[in-house]
């Protein structure tokens, strides 16, 4: 009943400066290293009476969010996450090499052979044996020592600045813990992860959880771009939530696995027409996979303004998409005209 209750009353004004709460944030192992001091600063200066608790995440078991024992939680989404939960990117990571200065990895060319020549640690919650990075290997015909599987990242990374064994981790989620340590980007094909910010529904309409939560993402933001993030208006905010920026977890799996499987794709352009914008609003049939995929097009062509910015590349590619737009919009007229024909028929049918 408290929880309905919740859920349905207006949102009201939350004074920060005395506004005095206790929330429980379940992480990842880094991610308090990474990022935690500046959210700390972050809430302490906006809310003196605010106090965070940081547990442990031993698994991607959505039970402590669903029974309240935890208000905020962050990581990569999973198969026994819970489809209620609410799932929203916090930033993309990928994996690297990370080994003690003066190792013999820290010179040379890295090759796949070269990498899966060294001593290795895994990081398993699980305690699995194998990884993603050994099935990489299998594929170039390649393999691995692991030496020793531990439970988290930075084990792995005290174990690696002690000896000469190897450690894969993601790079942005342990950048403070590799600090003096030489790093180099894997030599195999693995994709990246998204880290997400979770939480339960019920708590979509607290005023102070979703301070909390803005809070996380400035603070992830400012850490990764060194610089502080834009306030952004309230119009601003209500039209992400709107299309679909905060998804649901299924959604988020959904678009997910259909990337994968090459159904949609990543736009690169700014036109809101561009193929992939298509496939993706056909794919889905909202508003809400657009409004994503247009931000990804905005971050790729700040990312390539200075290769792509006039020149012959970039007319071929505007030239390319204007014809794969033309295309669809054709494929999209004879559809309609067909859906029209048969309207006809049917009506004179029925005359007859």
């Amino acid at each position: 009943m408290q929880d309905g209750n919740a859920v349905l009353r207006p949102a009201e004004e939350l004074d920060l400066s005395r506004l005095v709460r206790t929330f429980t944030l379940r992480t990842s192992e880094g991610f308090v290293e990474s990022f935690g001091g500046g959210l700390i600063a972050r809430v302490g200066r906006q809310a003196p009476g605010v106090r965070l608790r940081f547990v442990q995440k031993p698994d991607k078991d959505s039970t402590p969010l669903r029974d309240a024992t935890v208000d905020l939680e962050t990581g990569v989404v999973g198969k026994t996450t819970g489809p209620e939960v609410r799932a929203q990117a916090l930033f993309r990571d990928r994996f690297v090499g990370v080994v003690r200065r003066g190792h013999a990895l820290s010179r040379g060319k890295m090759t796949p052979a070269r990498y899966a020549a060294g001593r290795h640690i895994l990081v398993s919650r699980r305690g699995l044996d194998k990884g993603p990075i050994d099935e990489a290997l299998n594929r170039l015909r390649l393999e691995r020592e692991i030496v020793t599987i531990v439970g988290g990242f930075s084990t792995a990374l005290s174990l690696a600045r002690a000896s000469d064994l190897i450690a894969s981790v993601p790079e942005r989620h342990t950048g403070s813990l590799r600090a003096g340590m030489h790093s180099f980007p894997l030599p195999v094909s693995f994709p990246e992860i998204t880290v997400s910010l979770l939480w339960h529904p019920r708590l979509d309409a607290d005023p102070a959880h979703r301070w909390l939560r803005r809070c996380v993402r400035d603070a992830c933001g400012e850490q990764l771009t060194g610089s502080s993030p834009r306030r952004r208006s309230a119009k601003a905010e209500t039209r992400q939530a709107q299309y679909g920026i905060i998804d649901d977890v299924t959604t988020q799996k959904r678009r997910e696995t259909c990337m994968a499987k090459g159904k949609i794709r990543e736009c690169r352009g700014r036109s809101k027409h561009c193929p992939g914008l298509i496939r993706l609003r056909r794919h889905f049939g909202d508003r809400r996979g657009s409004q994503e995929l247009r931000q990804g097009a905005r971050e790729g062509h700040g990312r390539g303004r200075g290769r792509h910015a006039g020149g012959p590349e970039s007319e071929a590619g505007e030239e390319k998409t204007s014809r794969a737009q033309a295309k669809d919009e054709g494929r999209e007229k004879e559809a309609d005209h067909q859906g029209s024909r048969q309207k006809e028929a049917s009506l004179i049918r029925r005359k007859r």
